[in-house]
């Protein structure tokens, strides 16, 4: 490409030219580990306690201030969810859809879908997940089992394991 517009020297010396600065570029900017943005985003800044990923932290931040603000939105959907005000949601959501993150917008989305079960879940203290616990061992038994032996088989297995 760098031929057809023009470019007349050796492609060694573009690639070491381009190796240059592609150092250049890398010294100049800051990584973090995902690892670390997880704790970030399960934890809190103000619960990490070493102080050295906590400044790497800070530092990350200031120079993704859009990220910074998805993890302002999921503390606030976290206050949201444990509030047992399910009008709060409405306000949150509206936040989240003016970031525009393809990401969070689809979760919008999925969220909006079905508001009256999320409301629900935000007002309740019900959970079906020991039923829905009980399903997924089920069907890890079902599986382990494929191609061998018949229902009742599978039947007795179930009945031993939940007994």
């Amino acid at each position: 490409m760098m031929k057809e517009q023009g470019y007349k020297g050796k492609m060694t010396v573009l690639n070491m030219h381009m190796k240059s600065i592609r150092n250049e570029v890398k010294s100049k900017t800051h990584y973090l580990k995902r690892s670390k943005l997880k704790k970030l985003f399960f934890y809190g800044l103000e619960n990490i306690k070493n102080e050295s990923l906590k400044n790497d932290i800070i530092f990350y931040l200031d120079q993704n201030k859009e990220l910074s603000e998805i993890i302002d939105l999921n503390k606030e959907f976290k206050n949201v969810i444990f509030s047992k005000k399910p009008e709060e949601l409405e306000g949150w959501l509206n936040k989240a859809k003016k970031l525009n993150v393809v990401e969070l917008n689809s979760f919008v989305n999925l969220i909006e879908s079905d508001i009256d079960a999320v409301k629900n879940a935000i007002i309740y203290d019900y959970s079906n997940g020991l039923t829905e616990g009980f399903n997924n061992k089920t069907k890890v038994i079902k599986r382990q089992m494929y191609g061998r032996c018949h229902f009742d088989l599978l039947r007795l297995k179930i009945l031993a394991y939940f007994n």
